[in-house]
């Protein structure tokens, strides 16, 4: 981490969510600015720049995934960490197709939580004092190669991982004829 400590933007409408984060993070020697709903959000990146935000997918009026939208769009050069309750696999597939760096389910460790914030911020370019001229561009655009390959394969592993978790599992009366089956042929 250089001399100044990055700011990272907590947004989530738990109170006791966003108190815990933000202390965390502080003991790590970030700056903590907290929010707790998505137009704050989107209020206070336009005031100040942030190395990265940590956001709520699911609160009430904007949605997390409306946030990151707007922040790739206004912010492009912003790191996203998605958190969420759900484990969803198609809303961790939407978040990072829209853009964001990374998704977690809650509960996480600290652990876990210093890895991702530390591996966000690690990949960013530092931050610049005015407008991003290249926010236009599309953010698979603006990365290199070598990351764009990186990332498809991150999103790719992701989804497999959840779809994994998600699928039914072979129980009740047709996994027990399927056993059956199988006994029989042997």
């Amino acid at each position: 981490m250089s001399s100044q400590p990055k700011t990272i933007l907590v947004v989530d409408d738990d109170r006791s969510i966003r108190h815990l984060l933000s202390e965390q993070l502080k003991e790590l020697g970030y700056r903590c600015v907290t929010v707790s709903n998505g137009q704050d959000a989107l209020a206070r990146l336009a005031q100040q720049g942030v190395g990265l935000v940590l956001l709520d997918i699911s609160m009430p009026g904007m949605s997390g995934l409306d946030v990151l939208r707007r922040v790739r769009a206004d912010h492009p050069r912003t790191r996203v960490i998605m958190l969420t309750a759900l484990a969803d696999s198609s809303l961790a597939t939407q978040a990072l197709r829209l853009g964001a760096d990374d998704y977690m389910t809650k509960p996480y460790t600290l652990k876990q939580l210093t890895s991702r914030v530390e591996r966000a911020l690690g990949n960013k370019a530092p931050l610049s004092e005015g407008k991003i001229s290249d926010s236009s561009l599309r953010a698979e655009e603006r990365m290199p190669i070598e990351e764009r390959e990186v990332t498809k394969d991150l999103i790719n592993q992701q989804v497999s991982v959840f779809q994994q978790l998600t699928e039914p599992t072979d129980t009740g009366k047709q996994g027990a004829k399927r056993s059956r089956r199988s006994k029989d042929r042997r």
